[in-house]
């Protein structure tokens, strides 16, 4: 079984190779959901890991149904991407009523021909998924990021069951609170992926004086987000159908 971790943090590159992850997705601002990296934090991962890197193209935090002007630079970044030598993108994209935006698929397709495409955790947000997921498996998404539309995936392991069965070509990868038990129950019931970033909010002021203020609205600034390497490793373990 394939473990993607999900990661903003440069410092993460350590863990990774220590972890044996098979798979990363990289983005910046994790706090917010993903948004897209810059290039040269994609240049570093390219360089210093030798796994596969799916990178998040989201322009903003927030809804997932883009103006023109987004839906171009959502393309652009692709490209350049592209040429750096990534192996896949991330994005999901939906109309005003939460149906899979067909158009804007179609063309982000465009501009990642010759990559792998996940559709991400905006699939959590549609009213119809099995609609959703046929939509998306015609249009040649490699993989599917959900939860299952709950909170947690091992909470929507009915749906999540239901839409592997009906899935002809993508793959389905469960993420959203995915630990040791959940590794298990996904291995159990024979899905191929699962994803989770494997992290937890320590304090940026270690070592450091105490800021005056917050630079934002939520004082996230106070805490850095650090990989539980142990964290990961228990559940590559897992998946691995390897004995602690």
């Amino acid at each position: 079984m394939i473990v993607e971790v999900c990661t903003d943090d440069i410092n993460s590159i350590v863990g990774i190779k220590q972890s044996q992850v098979n798979r990363v997705e990289l983005c910046s601002a994790l706090e917010l959901g993903g948004l897209t990296p810059s290039l040269s934090m994609a240049e570093t991962f390219l360089t210093e890991l030798d796994i596969p890197i799916r990178v998040m193209i989201r322009p903003r935090r927030g809804h997932f149904t883009y103006s023109e002007a987004e839906l171009n630079t959502m393309k652009n970044d692709i490209k350049v991407f592209k040429t750096l030598g990534v192996e896949g993108v991330v994005f999901g994209c939906l109309t005003d009523q939460n149906h899979i935006d067909r158009q804007a698929l179609d063309f982000l397709f465009k501009a990642a021909e010759g990559l792998k495409v996940t559709f991400h955790r905006a699939f959590d947000w549609v009213d119809d998924p099995i609609e959703s997921l046929a939509i998306l498996d015609k249009a040649g998404v490699d993989t599917l990021l959900t939860s299952g539309l709950r909170d947690k995936a091992a909470l929507g392991l009915e749906l999540l069951l239901e839409l592997k069965k009906k899935a002809n070509n993508l793959t389905l990868m469960p993420g959203s609170g995915i630990g040791k038990q959940e590794a298990a129950l996904f291995r159990k019931y024979n899905f191929e992926a699962i994803h989770l970033s494997g992290t937890t909010f320590e304090p940026t002021t270690i070592g450091l004086s105490k800021p005056k203020m917050s630079m934002i609205s939520n004082p996230l600034d106070f805490e850095l987000r650090m990989l539980q390497l142990d964290k990961i490793m228990e559940v590559v373990k897992i998946a691995n159908n390897k004995e602690f």
